[in-house]
């Protein structure tokens, strides 16, 4: 299932003209080095949207509160364990169910 959502986030970055980039590497507002199973760029590679995927057996609510705190983006990144997706957006998140 991973891979199915990862292909239509692919088809729907290039209707929007942007790549699905994986393994990004960034740095937190602390400095500490990070990395985002993926994100969105356009052609000068700035990054549009994050994604961050969790394993099934994760608590996906845990998992996003110690990801925050590390310092991920809380804007326009997708948590997703296969079953669940949620999107942040302005620092709160929305949540949407696969089935």
């Amino acid at each position: 299932m991973r891979w199915a959502f990862e292909y239509l986030l692919e088809a729907i970055g290039e209707e929007h003209q942007l790549i699905l980039y994986p393994e990004y590497q960034f740095k937190s507002p602390t400095g500490a080095n990070l990395r985002a199973d993926g994100v969105f760029v356009d052609h000068l590679r700035l990054v549009h949207g994050w994604r961050e995927v969790k394993d099934g057996k994760d608590d996906l609510d845990k998992e996003i509160k110690a990801k925050l705190a590390k310092g991920y983006p809380a804007n326009n990144i997708i948590f997703e364990d296969t079953r669940t997706a949620i999107l942040w957006q302005d620092g709160s998140g929305n949540t949407a169910l696969f089935s």
